[in-house]
């Protein structure tokens, strides 16, 4: 008990001086025209503009099937289906990086299983 007391005394000790050290030297340096070291050079964000931009039809696509799978579990789970996980399954099956063929697909898939002969 008494070595931890000892090594967090030590560890505010240490801070209070790089504090007072970091105060000196920037005190110093205005003092002497001299430009601050400390300023932040924030990156080119050019590169992740470009980057972001090229993903963006993807990421479209993996927010779009994201919400249709919770969609689908939502509704699943407020029907109390005994398989609630299969409508979420359907739909990232169904789903489609674009929206006409999603859409084309799902209605597809509804008409499909709204004709199909019940099974004994």
């Amino acid at each position: 008990m008494v070595s931890s007391h000892h090594g967090i005394r030590q560890l505010w000790i240490n801070l209070t001086q790089n504090i007072a050290r970091w105060k000196r030297e920037r005190l110093a340096g205005r003092a002497a025209g001299v430009i601050a070291r400390d300023r932040i050079a924030w990156p080119d964000v050019a590169p992740l503009a470009s980057a972001v931009r090229y993903a963006t039809p993807a990421l479209i696509f993996g927010l779009r099937l994201w919400a249709a799978v919770c969609l689908a579990l939502y509704v699943a789970f407020w029907l109390q289906l005994d398989d609630a996980q299969w409508a979420g399954t359907s739909a990232a099956i169904v789903c489609q990086p674009s929206l006409a063929a999603s859409l084309r697909r799902g209605s597809s898939r509804m008409l499909g299983t709204a004709t199909e002969p019940s099974r004994s």
